[in-house]
Order: structure tokens, then C-alpha cells, then sequence
């Protein structure tokens, strides 16, 4: 995670969009780790948010499951997509509420998550965070929305 190379390669024309054998592109491990500047620095040389790994993981879930807000506020402002489900439907907003990431599923509530949305085992992001003893996570995901 290091600004200056991640320019450097910009400035030798590497390929934003390079890909591992997973699908994994130098914005997914900016995302995961938190690397706000990399990421931004990616989005501007047109680094695509809604890209998906093979396994249709996002950026946007990799920075939400994670926990990083910064990022995730980002790629939201560049539109990312607040509902885009992997292979498994699971959701940015599901994967913050298992790992109890409050503040992160806030924000994504207030960017019209869909917070019903079941994975392919018919859990919603409420019974992830639940079974995994989020209790602020479940207390925000009970309030009533106007």
C-alpha cells in the first residue's frame, strides 16, 4: 500500500485493470485494506468501482466487510453500487453486519441499502449480525426508517 509506487506504476502506463487468477485487481487490495489515497488515486486513472472478482465480490464489500469507512464512503460517492450481490448474494451491508462494522452499515443505510436482502442460505444481514453478537449492529438495523 504505498502511494508513491502506485503512482510511479501509474506514470509507466501499468494497467489499472490487471487482473490476478482470482479476479483480483489493485483497487480490491486498495478497498481491503483501506488504502483511501491508492484507491482514489485508482478511481481517477478510471479504475472501475462496480468491478467484480470471479467470485463477484467488490471493492465496496471487500472495503465494508472490512470495516473501513473512508473507503467505503468513497466508492459510494464514485457510485459504487450499495446492492451489488456476489456469487453467494451476499452484500457490502451484509458483510459489514457480520463483522459488526456499525458506523460502516450506518452509512450504507443511509444510502439505501437494501437491508432484507437474504444470501443464498436465506440469511439477511440482521441474522448475520445476530448469530455473530453484533448488538449494535442489530439495534441500528431494528430502527424504523422513515
Amino acid at each position: 500500500g504505498n502511494l508513491e509506487t502506485a503512482k510511479a506504476l501509474l506514470n509507466f502506463r501499468a494497467s489499472i485493470d490487471q487482473v490476478d487468477r482470482d479476479g483480483t485487481t489493485a483497487l480490491f487490495m486498495a478497498s481491503q485494506t483501506g488504502q483511501l489515497a491508492i484507491a482514489e488515486l485508482l478511481v481517477q486513472s478510471r479504475a472501475d468501482v462496480n468491478e467484480a472478482q470471479n467470485n463477484g465480490v467488490t471493492p465496496l464489500s471487500l472495503a465494508s466487510g472490512n470495516g473501513h469507512l473512508e473507503v467505503t464512503r468513497f466508492l459510494v460517492e464514485k457510485n459504487a453500487n450499495v446492492n451489488q450481490a456476489d456469487n453467494d448474494n451476499v452484500t457490502p451491508t451484509y458483510m459489514a453486519s457480520q463483522d459488526g462494522h456499525v458506523e460502516v452499515v450506518r452509512f450504507l443505510v443511509g444510502n439505501n441499502a437494501d437491508l432484507n436482502k437474504a444470501d443464498n442460505e436465506n440469511i439477511t444481514p440482521l441474522n448475520a449480525s445476530a448469530d455473530n453478537g453484533h448488538i449494535k449492529v442489530v439495534e441500528l438495523l431494528l430502527e424504523p426508517r422513515v
